[in-house]
């Protein structure tokens, strides 16, 4: 939603939405450019990451939600954990 408080100001707000960018939420290296915040995740070295499994969901979510896709994969996480 976008407010005009004047003809030189705007504020810009989702207050239904809080974003988390998948670079934070995996814990990347050190992300010193602003160009870092467009890291695909999926294409570093497992060592850059400070988890050790992790997926994104396929759609635009709220924050922490739990759709089935990630719980499934949540819960096939947790067997594999089990069985080694």
């Amino acid at each position: 939603m976008l407010q005009r408080l004047d003809k030189h100001r705007s504020i810009l707000r989702h207050e239904s939405v809080c974003f988390v960018p998948s670079v934070s939420a995996v814990a990347i290296r050190n992300i010193d450019q602003h160009k870092d915040l467009y890291t695909n995740v999926y294409d570093l070295d497992s060592e850059e990451s400070e988890v050790d499994e992790f997926t994104c969901s396929s759609d635009t979510t709220t924050h922490t939600a739990v759709t089935q896709e990630l719980g499934q994969w949540l819960l096939d996480q947790l067997l594999h954990s089990l069985t080694y």
